[in-house]
This record gives C-alpha cells, structure tokens and sequence, in this order.
C-alpha cells in the first residue's frame, strides 16, 4: 500500500522552488536505514566508551560525516520537523561530535590505543575537492531555474557521503589485526546507504525533482561500489599475506629439516670417532656433569 501524502515538510531534504513542501510519510526503508545508521553510531561508541579502544577507527571519517549532517541539514529550524526527524538529526549530530572529540583529545587508557598516524589518508585530495567538483558538474549538467544555497549544500552532501567511508577503508586495510567493531560500523553504513537508495526508488515517483532523485541514486551506487571494491581488494590482500605466509612457514621448515639432517650426519661421522667406553647402551657419549640434588648423574 502506497503511504499517505501529508501536507507538511517532514522529510529532511528540502523542497524544490518550483513543487509545493509535499513529502510523504516514513516509509520501511527510511526507517530501516536510520536504524541502521544509528546501530553504526553505537558500534563506536561502544568501542570507545565501554572497550576503551581507538584502534582502526579513522577521526577523518567522523569528520567528513560530520559536515555530511551540518551541510545536509543547514535549514533543519527551516523545514518544520517532525519529533522523529529531528531526533535522528540530533542523534546523528551530537553522535558524531563526541566520538571526534574523544578521538582528538583522548583520555585515560583511549591514550595508549590512539594512533594518529595510522589516519594519513588525505581526505581533502581524494573525498572532499573530488565530492566539490562532482557537485559543480551535475549543478553545470542539469541547472536549476534558481541557484539555491541549500540545493547546493544537499547536492554536495551526497557527493560527500558517497565517499566519506575512504579513510576509514583506508586504515582497514593496512591495519593488520581488525576489530570486529569496524567491520560491524562499515557493514552498518552500507546497510544505510542501501536502506535510503531503496527508499529513493520507492519515493522517486512523487518526487518532481528528477535532479535530486538520480543524484541520490548515483551516490548510493558510489558508495557501495567503493565499500565492494574495498572488500574485494581486503580480501585478495587476506589472501595473499596467508599464501606468503604459509610458503614462508613451509620453506622455514624445509629449511630446518635440511639443517637438522646435516647436524645429525656431523653427530653420526663424530660418533664414530668416540671410543665406545665412553657410550652408554644406546650409543649415546656420556658426560658427566656436576651431581644433582639427588646426587644422580646427567647423562646427555
């Protein structure tokens, strides 16, 4: 059944200067998919505030999804939101600044489990001047009738989005032991963004700006494309260190089993030179060492 058609603006993207403020009520798959962004959130809150571990989680990520909610929702005062709206867009918000703030001024034991150095991916040259110039070209393709700041900023919030998860793959990918933490907050987001471009596709028909509907479409597919093709070379690069690893091991054990059978062909040719009253019964050189508590004689 086709949801109702309510007459206030309840959604949290921003009515087109030429359609009325008509949005349709939450739908199964916006709800699914601010669950699933809020269960990410958590993830990491629990990693921080209960495990006391900063390891593999990347500040640049929190950064870029921070700007994501401050740009997307600029008119949030603007727009009328529902109780439900606007408690996710606190959520997301207030979420969002502690976990930077407890990343950037670490405390207690988070110290010791912070390492800055491990974030180094330059998200200004790979996330956010290539997000700015996909933004400059779809407003250059399909202009609208009025420039309007607040289109502008949604635009650039899906392009950023889209690639937001970069410096975080980043870090997974040359850390070598990962928390299940990370995974789980990657898997969430993909769940969301998988949940919303659903929820673009269900919605596409009532909505009369085509430019958005696709732009939602076309950053959705982004991201899951760049969590994918992450995926795939994590799991190549798994693949091949226990491949070179395992070689490694099996020529390491070649290697000391040649070196034992020529040990033990030095030990048979010096054997034979040893007069045999100084062997015991089983051919073995006997040495004698200083008496053990129990006055018994070592024999080696």
């Amino acid at each position: 059944a086709l949801p109702a058609i309510s007459t206030t603006n309840t959604s949290p993207h921003p009515p087109t200067s030429s359609s009325p403020p008509i949005t349709m009520s939450l739908s199964i798959y916006q709800l699914l998919g601010d669950l699933s962004l809020a269960a990410s959130f958590l993830v990491l809150i629990y990693q921080l505030a209960i495990k006391h571990e900063a390891g593999g989680i990347s500040r640049k990520t929190q950064e870029l999804y921070l700007a994501v909610f401050m740009l997307r929702y600029i008119n949030i005062f603007g727009m009328h939101p529902t109780a439900y709206s606007a408690f996710i867009k606190f959520f997301c918000i207030t979420a969002s600044l502690w976990i930077i703030s407890v990343l950037r001024f670490p405390i207690g034991q988070l110290r010791y489990t912070t390492n800055p150095d491990q974030d180094g991916c330059n998200h200004w040259l790979f996330v956010v001047i290539p997000s700015l110039i996909f933004t400059l070209l779809t407003e250059a393709i399909a202009p609208l009738e009025k420039f309007r700041l607040i289109e502008f900023c949604f635009t650039y919030s899906l392009f950023l989005e889209s690639m937001a998860l970069i410096p975080q793959l980043f870090i997974m990918h040359f850390q070598r032991n990962n928390v299940w933490e990370t995974d789980m907050y990657v898997f969430f987001v993909g769940l969301y963004r998988c949940m919303y471009v659903a929820n673009g596709i269900f919605r596409s028909p009532f909505d009369e700006n085509h430019q958005r509907v696709v732009t939602v479409h076309i950053c959705g597919f982004m991201q899951w494309l760049i969590i994918l093709a992450a995926w795939f070379i994590r799991r190549c690069h798994k693949e091949r260190s226990q491949t070179e690893g395992g070689d490694f091991l099996h020529q390491g054990n070649n290697s000391l089993y040649n070196l034992l059978e020529e040990h033990d062909e030095e030990n048979a040719e010096n054997r034979a030179l040893i007069p045999s009253f100084m062997l015991d019964d089983e051919g073995e050189p006997i040495v004698h060492s200083s008496p053990s508590p129990r006055g018994s004689v070592h024999h080696v």
